[in-house]
C-alpha cells in the first residue's frame, strides 16, 4: 500500500485495532501538522530480522529530508531508498507543501516492477503508472476527500502534537488501488531509548496503522527532536523486524536551494 509492492515487502503496517475509533480525524491542511517540528537531514535505518529465534540481516532504509524552493514554492523534498542484500528495491520522491505537508508529486521507482508518477491537485490525483516495463498508463482519479501521500506516514506523525493519549485517523491514498483510505496513528506512551553506551533518549512510543490491515508497527520518536530512534515492525507469524535509525543533520548548503521534480 504504501509504495512499490517490492518496498510492502520490506516495510509492515500495523494493527488498526489498536486506534480505530480513538483518535479525532485529521483532514489535510490541518494545524496539528507543523513541519517545522522536522529536521533536514538524513536518517538512515538499519534493521535485523528475528524469525524463529534465528536473526537475519534485514532491509537499510536511507531518508533524505530537504527544505527546498521551486517555482517559488515552500516545499519539503524527501527521497527514501529501500535496499535488501546489496539490490535497490524502490527509490521515492516526494514533494509536500512546506506549511502544511500537503503533497504535491510523487515519483517511485521499483527496478523491474513499477514506475509511479503522481501530481496532487486538491481532491485529484493525475499521472502515470508502467508495471514490469509495460507501456505507461494514464491516471487520472477524483476522491471524495484531499488525502496525504502514504510516503509522508513517518513524516506526519513526528509532525504532529504528540502527546500521552494523542491519536488521529488520517486519510491518505492507496498507491496500488489508487483509492482514499485511512492511517491510524497513536500514542501509546514513552520510553527512554538508549542510543550510545552513555547515552538514552526519551521518546514517544508511536503505534502506525492502516484501516483493513492487521500487522504490527511501532516507532519510537525523540520528544525534543522528533528523530526516528527506532522501530519494531511484524507482518507475519513468528516474525519481528527491529530497525535502529542514525541520523545527519544537512548542512547549510543542502537545506535550501532550488529542487528539482
Amino acid at each position: 500500500m504504501k509504495r512499490a509492492v517490492a518496498l510492502a515487502a520490506a516495510l509492515v503496517l500495523a494493527p488498526a485495532a489498536a486506534a480505530v475509533g480513538q483518535g479525532h480525524d485529521l483532514r489535510v491542511g490541518s494545524e496539528d501538522v507543523r513541519p517545522t517540528r522536522i529536521q533536514a537531514g538524513t536518517h538512515v535505518l538499519e534493521t535485523s530480522v528475528m524469525e524463529n529465534g534465528e536473526r537475519k540481516p534485514g532491509y537499510t532504509q536511507i531518508e533524505e529530508i530537504a527544505f527546498v524552493r521551486w517555482d517559488d514554492e515552500d516545499l519539503v523534498r524527501q527521497t527514501v531508498v529501500i535496499a535488501r542484500d546489496g539490490q535497490v528495491l524502490v527509490t521515492d520522491t516526494t514533494f509536500y507543501d512546506a506549511r502544511t505537508m500537503a503533497p504535491v508529486h510523487h515519483a517511485s521507482h521499483a527496478p523491474h516492477h513499477r514506475d509511479l508518477s503522481l501530481a496532487y491537485r486538491g481532491d485529484e490525483v493525475h499521472g502515470t503508472v508502467s508495471r514490469d516495463g509495460a507501456e505507461p498508463e494514464q491516471i487520472d482519479v477524483t476522491l471524495e476527500q484531499r488525502v496525504y501521500d502514504p510516503s509522508s506516514y513517518l513524516l506526519l506523525a513526528r509532525a504532529l502534537p504528540l502527546g500521552e493519549g494523542y491519536g488521529v485517523r488520517i486519510p491518505i491514498l492507496n498507491h496500488e488501488q489508487l483509492t482514499s483510505s485511512y492511517m491510524n496513528v497513536w500514542v501509546d506512551g514513552t520510553e527512554w531509548v538508549t542510543t550510545g553506551s552513555d547515552e538514552s533518549e526519551d521518546a514517544f512510543v508511536v503505534s502506525i496503522s492502516y484501516d483493513g490491515i492487521d500487522s504490527r508497527s511501532k516507532y519510537w520518536i525523540a520528544k525534543d527532536s522528533r528523530l526516528l530512534l527506532k522501530s519494531e515492525e511484524s507482518w507475519r507469524e513468528g516474525q519481528t523486524v527491529t530497525g535502529w535509525a542514525r541520523f545527519t543533520a544537512a548542512g547549510t548548503e543542502t537545506d535550501g536551494g532550488e529542487g528539482t521534480r
